[in-house]
């Protein structure tokens, strides 16, 4: 990301990588590890919501670094920005089903498990959305 930054003038903001480095860790130290995902129903939903948030305001970051001072319309923001995370949120539920498939996991535990992952990446995504259109 840094190589990126310098090379390209993408500007992503400090806290940014914040939230990228807390949700590595809260999913492979505290998720994976301590194995909080098995021992905590709450766990995994708040981490689809901080996750989804995370993506969302970094490929914003990275599109406004790209298109410039474009993206004037609060309105446009906040759809691009919730797009993003819901599209992210739904590409990850598809990869877990894929890994599921081929290797014979278990990253989804039925559809009520799956349905609540995307309602919960669809919160982050909104909440992502409202925070940055509130603020152009």
């Amino acid at each position: 990301m840094i190589y990126f930054e310098r090379k390209e003038k993408i500007d992503i903001s400090n806290l940014v990588k914040l939230l990228i480095a807390l949700v590595l860790i809260l999913h492979l130290a505290i998720g994976q590890y301590f194995k909080l995902y098995e021992t905590s129903i709450y766990f995994d939903k708040i981490l689809h919501v901080i996750g989804t948030f995370t993506i969302s305001l970094f490929s914003y970051q990275v599109l406004r670094s790209l298109w410039g001072s474009d993206l004037n319309s609060k309105i446009l923001v906040f759809i691009l920005i919730s797009s993003i995370g819901i599209t992210t949120g739904v590409l990850l539920e598809i990869f877990e089903f894929s890994l599921d498939m081929i290797f014979n996991t278990t990253n989804q535990h039925g559809l009520l498990d799956t349905n609540l992952d995307l309602i919960f990446n669809i919160v982050g995504a909104i909440l992502a959305a409202f925070i940055v259109s509130n603020k152009h």
